[in-house]
């Protein structure tokens, strides 16, 4: 199956998963609704914690997200990764609970489990994460903290803790500036620990988004992964 197949394969499968637990849940709480949330994208390359996940080349990407009156939410995204060894795929399944309040307070408490099409046998690829988060809106910048921790990270390598951080600036209705910090500690099977940091613009038209943003994670050992590099993503959310 080609990989084009497989993201669209995996997508749709998540998609219908995910429908059909809103649709029992939904059952039981008949006083409650539930407001999907499509979103596509398709992006220079895949940047993530500082490290590309796409060997420096373009992917689609896509998911559903359900959102519950109450808070809760499940989540399902998919996007093309190259590692190098088959795989060619990740499918992101995922649920969680998040409140936005009158204060400018926000919360968001979600566990999500990551899938690897492709990876080789005994890889060990899955795993899965814990992440909280927290944020505040001054009007003028937001801020934003969170953690993804796990006790069995990708290739079953031991703990990972990642700690991210940001401000974003509205500039106009439609324009807005972000930079962003992040710190992976790992187990030594893992890696080296590192900071990565990125910037961006966002763009938002009637019809679609568009990202231009600057990553860098240093100089660690990574294999050319975590080198300087710019992403571009056009999104749209239905």
């Amino acid at each position: 199956m080609s990989f084009a197949a497989k993201l669209t394969a995996g997508a749709l499968l998540c998609a219908a998963a995910l429908s059909v637990q809103a649709a029992r849940a939904q059952d039981t709480i008949s006083d409650s609704a539930w407001t999907p949330n499509v979103n596509i994208a398709f992006t220079s390359q895949w940047v993530d914690r500082g490290l590309t996940q796409t060997n420096g080349h373009a992917t689609p990407q896509g998911g559903l997200r359900l959102d519950h009156d109450s808070g809760f939410y499940v989540d399902a995204w998919a996007t093309g990764v190259d590692f190098g060894d088959g795989t060619d795929a990740e499918i992101d399944l995922g649920f969680g609970y998040a409140k936005a309040l009158e204060n400018g307070f926000s919360y968001d408490i979600s566990f999500f489990y990551y899938l690897f099409p492709g990876a080789p046998k005994g890889s060990k690829a899955e795993f899965w994460e814990v992440i909280p988060s927290v944020g505040y809106d001054f009007g003028p910048a937001a801020w934003t903290a969170a953690a993804f921790l796990t006790t069995r990270n990708g290739g079953d390598t031991g703990d990972s803790v990642y700690l991210t951080t940001g401000l974003s600036v509205p500039v106009t209705e439609h324009l807005s500036f972000d930079a962003n910090v992040g710190r992976s500690e790992l187990d030594p099977r893992g890696g080296d620990d590192y900071w990565d940091w990125n910037v961006g613009a966002t763009y938002a038209t009637e019809w679609f988004d568009v990202d231009a943003r600057y990553h860098d994670a240093g100089n660690i050992a990574c294999g050319g992964k975590c080198k300087g590099r710019f992403a571009i993503t056009i999104s749209r959310e239905f």
